[in-house]
């Protein structure tokens, strides 16, 4: 029997051994450091992953590196990488070990503006629990907007930024239109009423070190085929009836209800499957600029006369981007108008978008 026990433990200690040169034995080879896309933009979570060739993997280890951004999820061969928030190329890399050897393989990668989505590889793009926007990507990849809702007057789908040092300068652009069935008047579901406007909304913090007023919204919205009621105002330098308003909003104690400013120009006229780009610009010296297709539609610098007699000196910072469709009237399902919307871009360098048909970045 004590020969029994003595055999066991020989062999216990020869597979324990066995392991241990297991443990430092190994061929390694990498393949690749991969990941889908060639640009990416500020703050984007990008997945990436190791492709490594050894006959003993499953000791492998994988030390994950950035320049610049920073790793999360990391398990074994694979890990998401966060970029930064500026613009530029960035070195990753990724160091595999096993046994003995070690090898580093190395990726440059493209972040090329702040913020973009051109529809191909499904959207970054939300739509919150609290609306009933619906959203179709297109064969062709772009996104289809609808308001499929018998109570909602309008919907929005929105990116939410999550930047907290993202702040004015502020620009963003997008492709847009409306498909078919654009509602030519204002449109009433219950109690509810809206306007037949497509709009931008910018959603802004204040300076965190500073209490009191700041301005919480820039708003935006056009007409696109106008509106057959009277409530528009005619403005004064064309004679024509207004077919856009841009505002600004505060927020904080003893606000008081602000008022848009009205205005008309003949490239917020859309015709029913014609496609514009449609941008607004916050420059550093806080000037509102809006362009449609190359040409300016408004100019204001009533941001910055809100901060002077407001005495506001901090930063604005921007929060959420969102854009705003209309419902049919009544909320009838087959009178429900759908939107175009594709390459949407955003960037906080300093650049005016006009939306000019030569302009770059133009996928």
């Amino acid at each position: 029997m004590k020969i029994k026990y003595v055999s066991i433990i020989i062999l216990i200690v020869a597979a324990s051994l066995t392991g241990c040169l297991e443990r430092n034995k190994g061929t390694l080879r990498i393949d690749s450091l991969s990941f889908y896309g060639n640009e990416f933009f500020c703050n984007q979570k990008i997945k990436m992953w190791m492709c490594v060739e050894s006959d003993n993997l499953y000791i492998a280890e994988y030390d994950w590196g950035c320049e610049a951004g920073h790793f999360t999820e990391k398990i074994f061969g694979e890990a998401c990488w966060v970029a930064p928030n500026v613009p530029g190329e960035y070195d990753v890399w990724c160091k595999v070990t096993i046994g003995k050897n070690t090898e580093t393989r190395h990726r440059t990668v493209n972040v090329s503006r702040y913020f973009f989505e051109y529809f191909t590889n499904g959207s970054v793009w939300t739509v919150p629990s609290t609306t009933t926007a619906a959203r179709v990507l297109d064969p062709n990849v772009w996104m289809m907007l609808n308001v499929n809702s018998t109570t909602a007057t309008t919907s929005y789908i929105n990116y939410v930024f999550n930047d907290p040092n993202l702040k004015i300068p502020f620009s963003c652009r997008a492709t847009m239109g409306h498909v078919t069935r654009m509602p030519k008047d204002s449109i009433a579901i219950g109690t509810g009423r809206a306007a037949n406007t497509i709009a931008y909304q910018l959603l802004l913090n204040r300076d965190p070190g500073l209490t009191g007023l700041y301005i919480d919204q820039i708003n935006f919205a056009l007409y696109p085929v106008g509106s057959e009621t009277n409530i528009m105002p005619i403005d004064e330098t064309s004679g024509e009836k207004c077919n856009g308003w841009a505002m600004i909003r505060q927020a904080g104690v003893g606000a008081a209800v602000p008022y848009p400013a009205f205005f008309y120009h003949p490239a917020l006229n859309f015709d029913e499957g014609e496609n514009k780009k449609v941008s607004i610009n916050v420059s550093e010296d806080y000037l509102l600029k809006i362009y449609v297709a190359g040409e300016k539609v408004f100019e204001s610098d009533g941001i910055k006369t809100w901060r002077t007699v407001n005495n506001y000196s901090g930063s604005m910072h921007v929060s959420e981007w969102r854009i705003i469709v209309p419902n049919a009237q009544s909320g009838t399902a087959a009178n429900v108008p759908q939107f175009f919307l594709d390459n949407t871009i955003a960037d906080n360098t300093g650049i005016t978008y006009t939306g000019a048909a030569n302009e770059l970045p133009n996928p």
